[in-house]
């Protein structure tokens, strides 16, 4: 897939996605938000994408939207701003709403925007040195790209509304004690540690990843007895699936499961 502002790069079941433009510090824009819904569609329309790395390239993870190319002309921002996020949430939507669990591998700065594309992670490693920036409300605005769903579902809304009311900055440590990182990793680890977690999920039980998604993601709304509704009819559709036929015969004949994501 050539792309100016994103690559990605499917191999062996792990769809990679890089954000390619280190020279501009990785910026969400209209061009990024078109590649990223299509790279969104291209994993969750292939079968055989059972894991997804997101990570960056260069001295920044991303700086979030560009907001020079913001100022040039304060007419156009309205209908800009509406086809980006409409590509972005849409792109969102897909990654959230598919079965192949999401790793992101945060080397450096983060900032507005893409803060909320990685709390939409499953997973999030992060190097001792990286941070993570609310910046919204230093230029008047509110969260976006997920950023209030995902990270009040992390870290809670205590913590959230003081990181984006405050415009505060986490180190990767705090970030951590949050909720919003799952490891610190030395640098040097980052990017093996982050790809040979995604490369395990690629190998896993791809749908019961996705059911397991769908119903923690369901918890935070549903009672009670709606959540054990919810399982058990997750469960109901597992117990057919190829996976989990393999995964009960593996154990019981002493075997590792080999796991194709059917």
């Amino acid at each position: 897939m050539g792309t100016r502002a994103i690559r990605l790069v499917i191999d062996d079941g792990l769809a990679r996605l890089t954000m390619c433009q280190p020279e501009r510090g990785n910026p969400i824009d209209e061009a990024f938000a078109a590649e990223f819904r299509h790279a969104a569609e291209c994993c969750y329309r292939n079968p055989d994408v059972r894991a997804v790395l997101l990570d960056a390239e260069g001295r920044y993870f991303s700086v979030g939207g560009d907001l020079k190319l913001l100022a040039r002309d304060r007419n156009a921002l309205p209908p800009s701003v509406t086809r980006m996020l409409k590509d972005l949430c849409y792109g969102i939507e897909l990654f959230a709403r598919g079965d192949a669990p999401v790793v992101a591998s945060v080397h450096a700065t983060t900032a507005g925007g893409t803060v909320g594309l990685v709390s939409g992670c499953d997973l999030v490693y992060a190097a001792p040195d990286a941070t993570f920036a609310s910046a919204f409300s230093t230029i008047g605005l509110c969260p976006d790209s997920g950023a209030s769903f995902f990270l009040t579902r992390r870290v809670g809304a205590r913590l959230a509304k003081e990181f984006f009311l405050l415009g505060e900055v986490w180190d990767a440590e705090t970030a951590r004690a949050n909720g919003l990182v799952n490891r610190v990793v030395p640098a040097a680890e980052l990017a093996s540690t982050a790809e040979a977690v995604a490369k395990r999920l690629a190998t896993g039980p791809t749908l019961g990843y996705g059911e397991t998604r769908r119903l923690i993601d369901g918890s935070m709304h549903n009672s009670l007895t709606e959540q054990l509704a919810a399982e058990a009819a997750a469960i109901g559709r597992l117990i057919t699936t190829e996976d989990a036929w393999d995964g009960i015969t593996a154990l019981v004949e002493k075997r590792r499961p080999r796991f194709g994501g059917r």
